[in-house]
């Protein structure tokens, strides 16, 4: 017998329907996670499953599921239930991040939760969060060298469920990433197709300064000035200092 059908016809059978929610919920993170990350987990049910040898904690209560049992865990799931799990995961991660303001001080601390929470709205699907969050933090995150993190959540984004404006985002950020690896001639056309949907200004704007710093490393000096141009024209009309 594998272990996959061992654990549903011998060890699901006797989990009550708390213990086998909480090891579903638990099942989605990546790391260990303290029990209060665990919606609706008393600490009742999360030391009968530590008792049962399922899970285990760490010195400082935080739970993980056993090597062996948390893919078989996770993968008996259907989909709709494990993006429920991963939204419910990205809300923990979420924390206070999105309640700092617009423009908040990320801190060093904040980094792994960041990554974690992007990667938790992804696989729930909960694409314009996720765009937000990249929005708010993607420029000093990829500063910060999490530039494969990012474009590995960027490829699963389904690019069918979001608008223009959400799609001009993701096109911007992949663009983004492609110019710190010095990709400038794929970078270009990421840019140009985001200018094609972007209906904001200040985004315009941002585009075409990106699209003029990649022109002028191809050596494309004409295409560079005039995309300068056009971009210190928009944030002067918008009155973005900081563009300029």
């Amino acid at each position: 017998m594998d272990l996959s059908r061992f654990f549903n016809e011998e060890i699901m059978a006797a989990l009550s329907r708390e213990e086998i929610e909480a090891l579903n919920r638990l099942s989605v993170f990546r790391t260990p996670v303290p029990g209060d990350s665990i919606k609706d987990a008393t600490e009742g049910c999360l030391l009968e499953l530590e008792r049962k040898a399922i899970i285990s904690a760490t010195e400082g209560a935080l739970y993980t599921i056993h090597d062996a049992l948390e893919n078989v865990i996770y993968s008996s799931q259907s989909r709709q239930e494990r993006e429920s799990c991963h939204r419910e995961a990205a809300r923990y991660y979420m924390g206070d991040l999105l309640r700092r303001g617009p423009e908040p001080e990320l801190l060093q601390e904040d980094e792994t939760n960041i990554v974690e929470c992007l990667y938790h709205l992804v696989k729930g699907r909960e694409y314009d969060t996720a765009l937000h969050l990249l929005q708010t933090y993607g420029e000093e995150m990829l500063d910060r060298g999490y530039l494969s993190d990012f474009m590995a959540l960027i490829e699963e984004i389904d690019v069918e469920k979001l608008d223009e404006t959400g799609e001009a985002r993701l096109l911007k950020l992949k663009g983004d990433i492609l110019t710190v690896w010095g990709e400038w001639k794929e970078a270009a056309k990421l840019y140009q197709e985001a200018l094609s949907k972007a209906d904001d200004e200040l985004m315009t704007g941002r585009l075409r300064n990106k699209l003029a710093n990649v022109k002028e490393h191809l050596c494309e000096w004409d295409q560079a000035i005039e995309e300068y141009g056009n971009a210190i024209e928009i944030f002067e009309r918008v009155g973005n200092r900081k563009g300029i």
